[in-house]
């Protein structure tokens, strides 16, 4: 076969599968898009120079989407095949050998490597010059400009071999499909469904479902604590998603075989949807619990996103109350502290100046008993905390209150609500305490797990619960110094006596304005991946279901055309039709909004993380995103379908 026979052949495939080959090159021409502003941010010179966190940020991201790239190619690269074995076939019945046949496809592949490499550069490019201005306002990096994302050939490059990597294992996966059958088998794979899975797999797949998705939806639920959660929350996802495949496999079945045995199956209105649906659900029921895991990760990967891009601001002002502090942990207070406490006190800029004492005591919490964490060798993951102790003295100096506790009271404060009014603390193995719980949470962000915050009356209370916490008797106290600047003048001159202090002390003094950069680059940062993961997850869903209802379209089409003989109207199958799409997928976004709100308390706990435990904020942020995706998976519902109706109606 000369070569260019081959390119006539091409190019008619080309154009008469141009409804199945240009929105597959289009969408994973975005995803490699999506790819290449990764890279190239990697790659980013100022983002290098001025942000520490970032480019690490973007390697792992990196990671993530380029896998969520590859499935989602796999998967619609496969729909594709499946819907071209016919014509293999065809030409191999007409004398073509499968030799000619792979030429064909190896040359399809390196067109399309060629157009989607050069799209996705461009696309990636351009799109990625507004997305690095987008991700510098999250990060408040003021004075970028266009120019400092110039156009990087590394990641061109980097991205190129990523897509002829991912194409070459396209292109063994068209040889697998193709060496394997005879014309005959490729003939026949283009409609064959799944076999007839019998009554006792059904019956075993929905027990083993049901038990799982209670399972999982049972960790969720039953969470404690920010630690237990972060260990707990894959455990839940592995068994949400074994439940919701299990359950798509088989209760759909049973619900269907039950509508059949009852008198709705036989109504007219309802005779063709039920029947339908049975037919359609025994070779797609692995694609619409697929869609339901995308739809569920989507939602849960952008409510994070949003939640967080919310709440940056009120993490800065709770991480530091103060314009500057010092805290270093010592055994024995230095000298360099006291020198740098009397030139701060004979500053006149410094205003609100004290010094505290603080005890940081890792804990185990064992059902309220308050133990020392080197008591158990193996602590559980849901049993560790944090303890703060201060004293009253400490407290009232660093919250400018006026605290009074009797000699036998202490105060308890915690950053988290699995710690109420109801709950019964035992400290240093006396019941005697008083404790006095307070609503208001002295951590504020200052610690990321579960802790608490105790005040204690005294020096010797103080001193009890640092040999009892600690296995050798002592511990090394945590030094604060804390001062804020009498006006903005003021504090124009503090950022430049800083320096000269830290240098003749030896200390380290951290400004509110370097805490305030360093979380609007961790968690801008966390917020800019979790949109380019959410733009991946929505590309790739738009893809699967683009696909699923052109490839069932094709295999529905004949069975539509001998209704039409037997006398059935196209309006009344047209109206089956929107029916049984209708059902098949408000499945998934029904069933991922119930999987989110059984979540919910697990992503809330998780959030504790980056210090937001503002329910209100995180309830608005939620329905919010899936108010947003619900429209969005409309407008795909709306527009898979009318492809869908389109095919069955043609001549």
């Amino acid at each position: 076969m000369t070569f260019k026979l081959i390119s006539k052949l091409v190019f008619r495939n080309f154009k008469s599968l141009r409804e199945i080959i240009v929105p597959f090159v289009i969408a994973i021409s975005v995803m490699f898009g999506l790819e290449y502003i990764l890279l190239s941010l990697i790659y980013n010179d100022y983002l290098i120079e001025r942000n520490e966190f970032l480019p690490k940020l973007m390697k792992y991201a990196n990671v993530i989407v380029g896998l969520l790239v590859l499935i989602f190619v796999i998967y619609a690269h496969n729909f594709v095949i499946k819907r071209r074995k016919k014509e293999f076939a065809i030409n191999l019945v007409l004398g073509m050998e499968k030799k000619h046949i792979r030429l064909i496809l190896l040359y399809e592949l390196v067109l399309e490597f060629l157009v989607v490499s050069l799209l996705s550069i461009v696309l990636g490019y351009l799109f990625g010059n507004l997305i690095f201005l987008a991700l510098n306002k999250m990060i408040q990096n003021s004075g970028v400009s266009i120019m400092d994302y110039p156009f990087k050939i590394e990641a061109s490059i980097v991205l190129m071999l990523f897509i002829f990597f991912i194409f070459v294992i396209l292109y063994v996966i068209s040889n697998i499909h193709i060496t394997k059958q005879s014309p005959i088998q490729l003939m026949k794979t283009e409609k064959a469904g799944e076999k007839k899975t019998s009554r006792l797999v059904i019956l075993i797949l929905s027990i083993l479902g049901v038990i799982s998705l209670i399972y999982g939806y049972y960790l969720a639920l039953t969470t404690t604590g920010i630690m237990d959660s972060l260990f707990t929350i894959l455990i839940a996802v592995v068994f949400v998603l074994i439940g919701t495949y299990f359950l798509f496999m088989s209760l759909t079945f049973i619900v269907l075989k039950i509508l059949k045995s009852s008198n709705i199956y036989y109504n007219k209105k309802h005779f063709f949807t039920v029947s339908g649906l049975m037919s359609r659900m025994k070779s797609h029921v692995v694609g619409l619990a697929s869609i339901t895991m995308i739809i569920t990760f989507l939602i849960v990967t952008l409510g994070l996103s949003l939640t967080t891009y919310r709440g940056i601001q009120t993490q800065v002002d709770h991480t530091q109350k103060y314009d500057y502090e010092m805290s270093i942990t010592v055994f024995k207070e230095p000298a360099e502290v006291k020198q740098l406490y009397d030139e701060l006190t004979m500053n006149k800029d410094v205003e609100s100046l004290n010094m505290t004492k603080s005890l940081e005591l890792p804990a185990i919490d064992n059902n309220g008993k308050i133990d020392n964490f080197n008591q158990l060798n193996k602590p559980s993951k849901s049993t560790m905390m944090y303890m703060i102790v201060r004293s009253i003295d400490s407290h009232n100096a660093y919250y400018n209150t006026n605290l009074n506790l009797d000699d036998d009271e202490i105060l308890v404060s915690s950053n988290t609500k699995r710690y109420n009014k109801n709950t019964h603390f035992q400290f240093l193995d006396n019941d005697s305490l008083k404790i006095t719980y307070t609503d208001e949470n002295f951590l504020q962000s200052q610690i990321a797990i579960d802790a608490l915050y105790i005040v204690v009356p005294n020096e010797t209370l103080y001193k009890k619960f640092q040999s009892y916490y600690i296995d050798d008797n002592s511990s090394a106290e945590t030094i604060t110094l804390a001062f804020n600047a009498k006006d903005d003048n003021a504090k124009e001159r503090l950022d430049e006596s800083v320096e000269s202090f830290e240098a003749d002390t030896q200390l380290p003094i951290r400004s509110k304005e370097e805490v305030k950069k360093t979380i609007y680059e961790l968690n801008g940062g966390l917020v800019f991946i979790g949109v380019v993961v959410s733009i991946t997850l929505l590309v790739g869903l738009f893809l699967i279901m683009y696909y699923k209802q052109i490839s069932e379209g094709y295999s529905d089409k004949e069975n539509y055309e001998i209704m039409q003989k037997l006398g059935l109207s196209f309006s009344l199958i047209k109206s089956t039709i929107n029916r049984q799409i209708l059902v098949i997928f408000g499945l998934p976004i029904v069933t991922a909004i119930i999987h989110t709100i059984f979540a919910s308390k697990i992503i809330y706990t998780l959030l504790g993380l980056l210090a937001i435990n503002d329910i209100k904020l995180f309830v608005t942020s939620y329905t919010s995103v899936i108010v947003i995706i619900m429209l969005v998976y409309i407008i795909m519902y709306i527009i898979t379908s009318r492809t869908y109706i389109k095919i069955i109606g043609k001549k």
